[in-house]
């Protein structure tokens, strides 16, 4: 029969070239490699993602344009989402190469691996992780620093109208307010929106939009809490004042 044929003459041709069967071992220890490679990939690309959801949501958007074009691109997460792209890419061909990814269509790993990237990367931006790495990067990592804004620098130029601090005391209408690089201000409030969990008391971090009238004096139009709306645990809190990084 032809099916025997076929059998006949592979059998034969593996004993004429003298190939010996792999140990189950070794296409184990394969599998397991390529499977670590893409549960790495994916890791790597959750991390990347946590960054972008810190740089997206506590970035202040509205008040980017007033800083320039070249501030929006520095503010933006272009190097995160650089970063989450090619780690999806690598972990959908190293799973492609273990013994269930040729089933799968292309499309599909892709759409399962953006999700779970998407899934774990918001878990670990609620756990602090994304706040983490860029706060070691940005401590530990030169050129990191330089290329991107950080919320510091946004709100350490009070010539912008931007400013941020801790409450030091509270009389009337009027904030005493140490700024990020630790000089003081008084802060005429009698005219600003104080925003929603904004809270005006001794020790308060709050950030400012308004106008610099003097030296040493601002007029707040606009007053917002500086800490983010929940708590992340692993997040590092910095205490004020917190110099920025001269830009």
């Amino acid at each position: 029969m032809p099916n025997e044929d076929i059998s006949s003459r592979a059998l034969s041709a593996i004993k004429n070239a003298d190939i010996e069967p792999k140990p189950k071992i070794a296409y184990a220890s394969r599998e397991f490699v390529y499977w670590a490679l893409a549960a790495c990939a994916l890791a790597v690309g959750a991390l990347a993602f946590a960054v972008i959801v810190v740089r997206v949501v506590d970035m202040d958007w509205d008040v980017v344009p007033r800083l320039g074009l070249g501030t929006l691109v520095r503010a933006a997460p272009i190097f995160w989402i650089a970063c989450a792209v090619v780690f999806i890419a690598i972990a959908e061909h190293t799973y492609r190469a273990t013994a269930f990814g040729y089933r799968t269509r292309f499309i599909l790993i892709i759409a399962a691996y953006v999700v779970l990237t998407g899934l774990l990367g918001t878990a670990a931006y609620a756990a602090g992780l994304g706040d983490l790495i860029e706060t070691n990067l940005v401590r530990h990592v030169p050129i990191y620093r330089q290329t991107v804004v950080m919320k510091e620098d946004m709100w350490a130029r009070p010539g912008d109208g931007l400013l941020a601090g801790r409450i030091l005391s509270v009389t009337g209408t009027t904030l005493l307010v140490t700024d990020l690089g630790g000089e003081r201000w008084d802060v005429d409030i009698s005219r600003a929106t104080i925003r929603r969990r904004t809270s005006l008391v001794t020790g308060g971090r709050i950030k400012m939009i308004g106008e610099a009238t003097g030296k040493g004096t601002f007029t707040a139009r606009d007053i917002r809490p500086w800490d983010p709306p929940f708590p992340r645990p692993m997040a590092p809190h910095p205490s004020f004042p917190m110099a920025p990084v001269p830009r």
